[in-house]
């Protein structure tokens, strides 16, 4: 398992994105799953367009995802959890974990949605 997190993504070069892309390529393809929480921070982006140029990039190389809904409803105007966990769906997110603070916790596991009371009251999170 390989985790990163949309802080490292954020602080690197376009080129090294790139670079760290291709190399998650290489490792999944050597059997890694890579987990990614996007941890949307936008003082360390330029632009919200390039969170959003750069963040499907990434879920595209992505088995697992834990992004936090109001991160979501920022950056894509998400109207609500289920809407993330449709978005990271059809990127082609397997294991989606979409974090709401003291809101329900709404999971992507097995094809199947469920949505916890909080994360400590669900046997996903």
């Amino acid at each position: 398992m390989i985790h990163l997190s949309g802080i490292t993504v954020a602080i690197l070069a376009p080129d090294d994105r790139a670079k760290l892309i291709a190399a998650l390529n290489v490792a999944r393809a050597a059997g890694a799953k890579v987990s990614f929480d996007p941890n949307i921070r936008p003082r360390l982006w330029s632009s919200p367009d390039e969170i959003r140029e750069t963040i499907p990039r990434f879920l595209a190389v992505t088995d697992m995802a834990l992004p936090s809904f109001d991160d979501e409803m920022a950056i894509w105007a998400d109207p609500s959890p289920a809407a993330t966990l449709a978005r990271y769906a059809a990127a082609g997110v397997a294991e989606v974990v979409v974090k709401n603070g003291a809101g329900s916790v709404a999971v992507l596991s097995d094809g199947l949605i469920t949505h916890c009371p909080n994360a400590r009251g669900c046997g996903h999170c």
